[in-house]
């Protein structure tokens, strides 16, 4: 009613991250990830007048709670001998404290697979299995709705050669003048090598076939 007076507000239990201008008195500001809970504000204002006069309200203020996505720890490319042992420690974090995580992956080079929940990757890579895989990690909470949070990245499988293992042959006996013809082989994980065979000590007149191992 005093056009001359001018006018301070205040505000008492806002939300977290909320606060009121003094001049205008707008409420204003973003409530934290964890405000959930119902306040009871008070605003105030305040004259300058002669004796100071002031006027509130007081009100509640409910914040509801909306579920955060889980937060997945970084991963980044991987590299691994064929053959090799894997033991890799993922993770996530969620703001709601109530919620269960859970983690899948595809695309693991063959030999791997990840523990639903705790999210470790861990197994023995195939021998077989080099090349680049593109991998995907999930990790999804139990909130309503459900939210996922994924990284995706390089896995490379290193090539690595290995012994070839010769079949058993064991003792072998002929009479002078026999016709021999005697097959042996070898098996090698790696598929994309070609075997060459030789032998020492063959009885006088026999010979290895250097391609299929063939004892004549």
């Amino acid at each position: 009613a005093d056009p001359t007076d001018t006018l301070t507000f205040s505000a008492t239990g806002l939300p977290p991250g909320l606060s009121a201008d003094p001049a205008t008195g707008a409420i204003t500001g973003t409530l934290p990830n964890d405000a959930a809970g119902a306040y009871t504000a008070t605003v105030t204002v305040t004259d300058d007048g002669t004796p100071n006069l002031a006027d509130s309200e007081t009100f509640t203020w409910a914040v509801g709670s909306v579920n955060l996505a889980p937060e997945l720890a970084a991963i980044g490319n991987q590299a691994t001998d064929e053959g090799g042992s894997v033991s890799l420690t993922t993770g996530a974090t969620d703001d709601d404290p109530g919620d269960t995580l859970s983690f899948s992956a595809t695309n693991l080079p063959s030999g791997l697979s990840i523990d639903p929940t705790s999210g470790d990757i861990t197994g023995t890579i195939a021998e077989d299995a080099d090349g680049v895989y593109s991998v995907t990690v999930a990790v999804t909470d139990d909130g309503t709705p459900t939210r996922t949070d994924s990284e995706t990245f390089n896995w490379t499988v290193n090539y690595i050669n290995r012994n070839p293992v010769l079949n058993a042959i064991g003792a072998q006996a002929n009479n002078e003048g026999d016709v021999v013809s005697l097959g042996t082989a070898a098996n090698d994980v790696d598929s994309v090598d070609t075997l060459t065979y030789s032998a020492t000590g063959l009885p006088t007149g026999l010979s290895i076939d250097g391609a299929n191992g063939n004892i004549s």
